[in-house]
């Protein structure tokens, strides 16, 4: 029986540690990102009658929260491509 010897190419693991840094940092930002925005929507209860300021701050938060939430990946995409 022939053995295959396969070639594989040199495995950095620095980058393989920076990319999972940049992906822990990067949850835990979003996580932050999130609790922010429940703990701001839970002071505005959208359940009672004339709720036109809490709807307008459930609205605003949860697009700032969707931006800032962009932003993060989008910084830390970047930042991964930089580091490979």
């Amino acid at each position: 029986m022939e053995q295959v010897n396969v070639k594989i190419e040199e495995f950095n693991l620095g980058q393989f540690y920076n990319l999972m840094f940049l992906f822990v940092i990067d949850w835990l930002l979003i996580s932050v990102i999130r609790a922010f925005k429940v703990f701001i929507l839970s002071n505005f209860d959208v359940g009672y009658e004339d709720n036109l300021k809490a709807r307008k701050v459930h609205t605003q938060v949860k697009v700032l929260s969707s931006i800032g939430v962009f932003i993060v990946l989008f910084i830390f995409f970047i930042g991964g491509l930089i580091k490979l």
